[in-house]
């Protein structure tokens, strides 16, 4: 618990560095989750709700720093559309997918350093060398393209097997239900008056765990002004999962 602690002042300092216009929005999540932890047990509709907003006042400071830095498209993302922000982890969940069948294969350790720093590093260890000491770090970070086949990787079968996983035609139909859940806390329906049939404490930690990830991601691209290849491919990707027309 202590290192979670130690984590969340350590971001929210470098978080403080970042651009003033883009940080508030990264700060108020935790903030969020302040409260939904305070509310847990007292009112647990209100504490999930309070989770689920710090989950997008996250996900709107990544959208921000894109914006900020001006990466191609950015403009496109609404930071005030709850679909535009219910659906970044969703497309955090496809990577990670990726990352489980395919980069596994060949990378035994990716890891985020630096944390007590101010400044954040990506370190690989490769399969290609088992020496404890060899490291490959990224610079800058996020600096790298995913091909499939001579062509920039799309994940198009990653979209679909996230899709199947979550029973919907489409990850567009679940990020659609994703950006309704808060309203399904605040507003009854002809099934009855709002419940949380999860268990409030496990929704919270999910939502933590996101916001933490969220947090460094959003570091990895403020912290480096030029614009990185797999940022860049990782926004296209999902303008075109949203059906937002270029």
């Amino acid at each position: 618990m202590n290192n979670d602690n130690d984590d969340k002042i350590n971001l929210l300092r470098m978080i403080g560095n970042s651009p003033q216009t883009c940080r508030h929005s990264m700060r108020h999540a935790w903030k969020h989750l302040e409260k939904a932890e305070n509310l847990l047990g007292i009112d647990n509709e209100m504490s999930v709700f309070r989770a689920i907003t710090a989950e997008e006042e996250a996900s709107t400071g990544l959208i921000k720093i894109l914006r900020h830095h001006k990466y191609n498209n950015a403009s496109k993302l609404n930071p005030k559309k709850h679909s535009h922000k219910a659906g970044i982890w969703s497309l955090f969940s496809i990577f990670g997918y990726f990352i489980e069948t395919e980069i596994e294969k060949v990378f035994e350790v990716i890891k985020i350093i630096g944390i007590e720093t101010d400044q954040l590093k990506i370190v690989m260890k490769t399969a290609f060398t088992k020496k404890p000491d060899q490291w490959i770090e990224v610079t800058p970070p996020l600096g790298m393209s995913i091909f499939e086949n001579g062509a920039i990787a799309s994940f198009k079968n990653y979209q679909d097997h996230f899709a199947t996983e979550k029973h919907k035609k489409s990850i567009l139909a679940f990020i659609d239900d994703e950006a309704n859940l808060r309203n399904k806390l605040l507003y009854s329906s002809p099934e009855g008056m709002p419940n949380v049939e999860e268990n409030p404490i496990l929704f919270v930690k999910e939502r933590l765990k996101r916001v933490k990830t969220i947090s460094y991601i959003y570091l990895l691209i403020a912290q480096h002004k030029e614009k990185q290849l797999f940022v860049q491919q990782a926004l296209d990707i999902y303008v075109d999962l949203l059906e937002i027309k270029k």
